[in-house]
């Protein structure tokens, strides 16, 4: 079984691969890195959207295919050898009938998508290639972060009701620790962060933490038809196996990112995201304004499109001009403000966030006139889930975290109210509050591109940030429940 499992972790078409491991120093960085130094190798028409402009499918393509090869890469070498490596590289290969599946499921897909609107026109032909593979890295880690987010499903906001829970919230805390320390650590040593997570990780299913355990269970049982020797236990229960992929492809992140202008800020972004989670697991009754925060530097925005604007810079050859925004605290700033901007329609939605006030009122006044129908309810997160199907596209994002517990600005004491027309009255006062706020940020954010295109002398930037925000108020304009709508489902 050994024998046939070191065959096939053997990355799908390893001989055409653009990446390849070695070592790197100073001692600060891993021992080794995954990195690109052959010549581009031609895209694979994988063929999972298909998209009329031809230039956009060249680039779906080509990141695609980069960001799926180096996703099973990283699974090879920072996984640990058992066989939900072996599953997780044949998921990505074209062994899988179902590998477009695969990547909606994971993550791949909705994170190839952003990347590609984000640039667009911005870069030619062969800049596309470079860039294509320094972003690689940084969607990989992407990738594993929304399994480490699923974790959260059903322990955000109410209390935890059962002991799977307790113990998923004692995991995902000590997850959040350990790269906390690690990021604080300049050795840079996961390991001695990791002992606390794996006897809680085997009792964790990767298939239940999802938002389609039957779309999980169904690969994984595709797989399992030719591999009668994996019992399908060792691929449900692997969830120290992407934990511990997810925390080495952080320090791969970070280590990239020496030496560069935005060195500090990705580091300082992703430890807030990580301590910001753990006070959100235990501060659900804290202040609205303090949650605004946690959940906004949760977003990653800072240090993901961080990376990505680096990585831009780098390829155009405009480090000299980026340099003094990252310094001044521009790019900063307006990073901020997209975290806050991406939190709220994260959390309320498109439709809800940019509704009008004349909207507002009438959503409300219609609230009231149900509340009629439902005069047993006597809680506000019930009633709106008794009257989500008529309500659909506003209410998706909020149904959502309230189905699955989750944290959300939107349902903060949602349930505190005397009377349920005081509460459908304080849901609209809360909505309109969130609402002027988006627009404030949005205000803020296009001051900030302003300023950044102006010392530049050049647009590349501000348009990129701008188009992560219509990016997400695309993404939240969809039902969670469907591709477009959610990055995993």
């Amino acid at each position: 079984m050994d024998a046939e499992r070191q065959e096939q972790s053997i990355a799908p078409d390893q001989q055409q691969s653009t990446w390849q491991v070695e070592g790197v120093i100073p001692q600060s960085r891993p021992t080794w890195l995954i990195r690109s130094d052959k010549d581009v190798s031609p895209a694979v028409e994988f063929g999972d959207d298909a998209h009329q402009d031809s230039d956009e499918t060249r680039q779906y393509n080509r990141v695609l295919h980069d960001t799926s090869e180096f996703l099973a890469l990283s699974a090879q070498h920072y996984m640990p050898d058992m066989p939900f490596r072996d599953y997780y590289v044949w998921a990505l290969s074209e062994q899988n009938d179902q590998r477009s599946v695969w990547h909606q499921l994971i993550g791949v897909r909705q994170t190839v998508l952003l990347t590609i609107k984000l640039m667009g026109d911005m870069l030619t032909d062969d800049q596309w290639d470079v860039f294509s593979q320094r972003v690689a890295p940084v969607n990989a880690y992407l990738i594993y972060e929304y399994f480490s987010d699923a974790l959260a499903l059903g322990i955000g906001r109410e209390a935890l009701p059962e002991e799977a829970s307790i113990l998923r919230h004692q995991l995902l805390h000590n997850f959040n620790e350990a790269a906390s320390n690690y990021l604080q650590d300049k050795t840079r040593i996961t390991e001695q962060y990791l002992s606390s997570l794996e006897p809680l990780s085997n009792r964790v299913s990767i298939f239940k933490q999802s938002l389609s355990p039957q779309k999980h269970e169904a690969i994984a049982n595709a797989y399992l038809d030719h591999h009668a020797m994996v019992h399908i236990h060792e691929i449900e229960y692997s969830t120290f196996s992407l934990l511990l992929a997810n925390l080495q492809m952080c320090m791969d992140v970070v280590s990239r990112t020496e030496g560069q202008a935005t060195s500090e800020m990705i580091r300082q972004g992703l430890l807030d995201r990580y301590q910001a989670s753990n006070q959100l697991l235990y501060d659900t009754h804290d202040s609205l304004g303090n949650m605004l925060v946690s959940s906004a530097h949760a977003t990653m925005a800072i240090p993901i499109i961080g990376y990505y604007i680096q990585s831009m810079i780098s390829t155009k050859g405009l480090e000299k001009p980026f340099t003094a925004i990252v310094e001044d605290g521009t790019l900063h700033e307006a990073l901020c403000s997209l975290s806050v901007l991406i939190r709220l329609l994260n959390d309320i939605g498109t439709p809800l966030i940019v509704q009008t006030a004349q909207e507002r009122a009438a959503f409300i006044a219609r609230l009231q006139k149900q509340q009629e129908q439902f005069s047993h309810v006597r809680r506000m997160s019930e009633f709106l889930d008794q009257v989500s199907d008529e309500h659909a596209t506003l209410l998706t994002r909020i149904i959502k975290d309230l189905r699955h517990n989750e944290a959300n600005l939107a349902l903060h004491q949602i349930n505190d109210y005397e009377s349920m027309q005081d509460a459908i009255a304080q849901f609209g006062e809360q909505l309109s509050n969130w609402s002027l706020l988006y627009q404030n940020q949005a205000a803020q954010l296009k001051q900030s591109m302003e300023t950044i295109s102006r010392q530049m002398q050049d647009r590349s930037v501000s348009q990129l940030l701008w188009r992560c925000l219509k990016f997400n108020e695309q993404l939240y304009s969809h039902a969670y429940t469907v591709a477009d709508g959610e990055f995993t489902n």
